[in-house]
């Protein structure tokens, strides 16, 4: 006697929605993905949806309050010792003294974020920007870019 396999009736399937249509994503190499379309339903995306299931794994970033809170600190150690320099010095020169310690301790709290501090680079912008200053002696500003790069180090080891 011979077996016969029935076969199950297959299912009706399902109409598609204009809504529920996959969109084609531009070629990537020379792989093409298929990404579901975003749809709003019930004010809630279907991605936002999905998201909120699994949480995809993230690099931890800092915050903008710690590099705000490390410049300040950087700042710090770069006008300590200067103030008198500072006010001796023509108004439009110490505006153009104070936007360039800005932008050197912007520079190196960006540094100070690499995994291997550069103490040359921190060196060297420091010392341009005391360069700035008239009349001070060159070992001078060696000196106190050195200084003032080891304290600023000991933040990036403090933090």
């Amino acid at each position: 006697m011979i077996n016969k396999i029935e076969q199950a009736p297959t299912p009706p399937k399902p109409e598609l929605k204009s809504e529920d249509v996959l969109e084609k994503k531009p070629e990537v190499g020379t792989e093409n993905l298929a990404i579901p379309k975003i749809v709003e339903k019930e004010g809630v995306s279907t991605k936002e949806k999905s998201e909120g299931a699994a949480p995809a794994p993230t690099v931890p970033v800092l915050s903008d309050d710690f590099h705000a809170k490390r410049e300040k600190e950087i700042d710090a150690f770069l006008s300590e010792g200067l103030s008198e320099t500072f006010l001796a010095m023509p108004p439009a020169k110490q505006k153009k003294f104070k936007e360039e310690g800005e932008k050197t301790a912007k520079q190196i709290n960006i540094l100070l974020d690499a995994a291997k501090i550069n103490l040359g680079k921190i060196i060297n912008l420091i010392r341009r920007w005391l360069s700035l200053i008239t009349g001070v002696n060159r070992f001078f500003l060696d000196q106190e870019a050195k200084i003032k790069a080891d304290k600023i180090v000991k933040i990036k080891n403090k933090f």
